[in-house]
């Protein structure tokens, strides 16, 4: 029965076409383990924050006396919850590629690169979620002691955070984009 399979597997890849391409399968293959390496770093980054931001939560629930302030940063941990859950599936390995004997090599990573380049686009939806957390610290620390400087600066930190993060998100779809399209072209 598995014999079936691999004789499957090894006539579809015989009988799928010939396609001349520019670029050899060396160089996607170090394309590859570049990507590869790249998304490993971004998960890394990803994760310390989110453990330091996951534990900085915590710490102001534990702490905090504003209500206002707790149920915020309570928000911000139901917003990491979320992302963690949401990403989970995109920082573990493939075991087995889904186009296994059905595309190329350049198919293949053409189609792991469109996957990374779609979340770059839609990463705004995952910024807005900590938006209501965020907002609800900046009104318990508006109504508490804190100066008009102080909480317009808090603003602007903000601001110009998520602006930040949306900024290099985009960058990355467009570095993606230009990836796909100059191996589409050769």
């Amino acid at each position: 029965m598995a014999n079936d399979r691999e004789l499957d597997i090894g006539r579809m890849w015989r009988q799928q076409p010939q396609e001349k391409h520019d670029i050899t399968l060396d160089a996607i293959r170090a394309k590859a383990r570049e990507l590869d390496a790249k998304v490993r770093r971004w998960n890394v980054m990803g994760g310390i924050a989110i453990a330091v931001l996951t534990v900085k939560n915590v710490w102001e629930v534990w702490i905090d006396t504003d209500v206002l302030e707790r149920v915020g940063d309570l928000l911000v941990l139901v917003a990491l919850l979320l992302v963690v859950l949401r990403f989970r599936g995109y920082m573990r390995a493939d075991a087995v590629p889904e186009t296994l004997g059905l595309a190329s090599c350049a198919q293949h990573y053409r189609s792991r690169l469109a996957r990374l380049r779609d979340e770059s686009r839609d990463s705004w939806k995952w910024v807005l979620l900590f938006v209501p957390g965020i907002g609800l610290n900046l009104v318990g620390g508006m109504l508490e002691t804190r100066s008009a400087a102080q909480v317009a600066i808090l603003v602007i930190l903000g601001v110009a955070t998520f602006a930040g993060v949306l900024w290099v998100n985009a960058r990355t779809a467009r570095q993606l984009e230009r990836e796909i399209a100059a191996l589409e072209s050769e």
